[in-house]
């Protein structure tokens, strides 16, 4: 477990980037043990609710739910508009709640428009 900060292989504008462009890269280590289960939560959780139903119902259910997941998991929009996978949300109990992204913008959305033509031609390889 290191305890040192990472060096930065770039430099970092942090107005084009936004603040948290040094916290997202990957190679930043874990550096608290709790880190790495607070990180996984989601998933476990999510496992941990199929094991129950799967006790509870049989293998059946748990094994239709997650096809059910899997299947609303591909339905995409447009590459320029970011998939909100509602179908899936709202299979996983996960519309029930409000996030920053409901109530403020989504940081993640681009500021500047993007052309659809352009990214479909990269995506399908024309």
């Amino acid at each position: 477990m290191a305890t040192s900060v990472p060096i930065l292989r770039r430099e970092i504008n942090p107005l084009r980037e936004g603040a948290t462009a040094v916290t997202a890269q990957s190679d930043v280590p874990i550096v608290h043990p709790l880190q790495a289960r607070e990180l996984n939560f989601a998933k476990n959780e999510v496992q941990f609710k199929r094991v129950a139903l799967q006790n509870v119902y049989g293998s059946h259910l748990s094994m239709r739910l997650q096809m059910e997941e899997s299947i609303l998991s591909n339905f995409q929009r447009l590459p320029t508009l970011k998939s909100e996978f509602v179908g899936l949300s709202t299979s996983l109990g996960l519309d029930e709640e409000i996030g920053f992204s409901d109530f403020l913008r989504d940081p993640s959305a681009p500021e500047s428009a993007i052309d659809l033509h352009e990214v479909m031609e990269h995506r399908l390889g024309l």
